[in-house]
């Protein structure tokens, strides 16, 4: 399969946000809470993002399937909002995402991420690539789990 994954661009933003929210819909369900940020995020808070953080996407035949996001901050940065396109689901997508992101920014000592306590999907694909739980907290009426990664020179 040729995918490319690219920096994403303001004329992304909008794919990224349809995407985004179909593949966060079975959360938004799973946990009864359709304005997590995923779901209730606009082009303005997309954009903003774009100018702060590394955003990517993922590219296959010059259509978007995927994206992710990179928060810096010293030596740490936050993963954010993996997200692929529903019928591109099963296909590594989400896997290449998460290859390149931590491949961003060779300064980066400590990786993390959250997700909701329910999400077994993707806590198990987190722990694939290394991701360790360190911590729990509750949030509206579920429970987020923090999990992290050490990277190595």
């Amino acid at each position: 399969m040729n995918i490319t994954i690219r920096d994403a661009k303001i004329e992304d933003i909008d794919t990224i946000l349809e995407i985004q929210k179909k593949a966060f819909q079975f959360q938004a369900k799973k946990y009864n809470d359709y304005k997590m940020p995923p779901m209730v995020e606009t082009f303005d808070n997309l954009k903003d993002e774009l100018e702060k953080h590394i955003v990517l996407v993922a590219v296959k035949d010059n259509q978007i399937v995927g994206s992710i996001r990179l928060e810096k901050n010293g030596f740490e940065a936050e993963i954010r909002r993996l997200s692929v396109d529903d019928d591109w689901q099963g296909n590594g997508i989400g896997h290449m995402l998460m290859d390149v992101v931590e491949l961003q920014d060779q300064s980066i000592k400590r990786l993390w991420l959250l997700t909701g306590a329910k999400s077994y999907r993707s806590i198990n694909m987190y722990k694939k690539f290394g991701y360790k739980l360190y911590k729990k907290e509750e949030y509206k009426d579920y429970t987020l789990v923090f999990l992290q990664k050490f990277l190595t020179d």
